[in-house]
């Protein structure tokens, strides 16, 4: 009766390991599926045969490729060297104008500062070829005392200045200077500055003729009362100078 059981096992385990073992067609699906790990890679080389074969752009010199200018034709230079040299003259041209105006502005902030007689007496001696000079002395009055002057004047220039020292004027009085007229002596003196001292010294004076003048024939100062005379009556003459 154990021996029923026995055998039965055995065929029992038979038939399971027909039933299992693999056959032919399993081998050949085994072999087909295998690879499939593999198959990804294929698309990867694919591409990337592809990226070497896809045809590329012109090439680009090296030169070029590293940021530097192409070189300059013949043209090209002679272009830029015309340019040079015309914006060099015209730098040229442009200062020399700007100098110009600078001088033309300079003159004119010049002449509209008035000169002082110093000023007036310094261009005279330097470049006036008309230049009258004359030599006062004093007139007699006790003012005076030992008082001297100078007249210079110009006729080309229409200018001139006194100078005197030396006087001794009271407080309140004006000192005038007249000048005689060769070109008309019968006529009065005409009036060409009036002025104060301070003390003895040196006084400059630019003259202001009330007329114009011609020949200076004679030059008188006289002490008036404040403010001057347009004739004076020489009551006081102070200096006189030679004709």
């Amino acid at each position: 009766m154990r021996l029923v059981p026995f055998l039965a096992g055995l065929v029992l385990g038979g038939v399971l390991a027909v039933v299992l073992r693999p056959g032919p067609g399993a081998r050949e699906v085994s072999r087909t599926t295998a690879p499939s790990a593999a198959a990804p890679t294929a698309p990867a080389e694919a591409a990337s045969d592809a990226v070497a074969t896809t045809p590329s752009g012109p090439e680009v010199p090296s030169g070029e490729s590293e940021g530097r200018e192409p070189a300059l034709g013949a043209a090209q230079l002679r272009e830029l060297e015309e340019l040079r040299a015309w914006t060099q003259g015209r730098e040229q041209e442009l200062l020399t104008e700007l100098d110009q105006a600078y001088s033309r502005y300079e003159q004119q902030v010049l002449a509209s500062i008035p000169l002082t007689a110093e000023q007036v007496l310094e261009g005279l001696q330097a470049g006036a070829p008309d230049l009258v000079h004359r030599v006062l002395e004093p007139g007699g009055d006790p003012a005076a005392g030992g008082g001297v002057g100078e007249l210079f004047w110009s006729p080309s220039r229409g200018s001139g200045v006194l100078t005197v020292e030396g006087l001794q004027v009271p407080a309140g009085t004006s000192l005038q200077a007249f000048v005689v007229d060769a070109k008309r002596p019968d006529d009065a003196p005409v009036p060409v500055a009036l002025f104060t001292v301070g003390g003895s010294e040196r006084t400059v004076v630019e003259l202001r003729p009330a007329l114009p003048l011609g020949q200076v024939a004679q030059v008188l100062v006289t002490a008036e009362a404040a403010g001057g005379r347009v004739v004076s009556l020489q009551e006081r003459l102070l200096l006189v100078s030679l004709r």
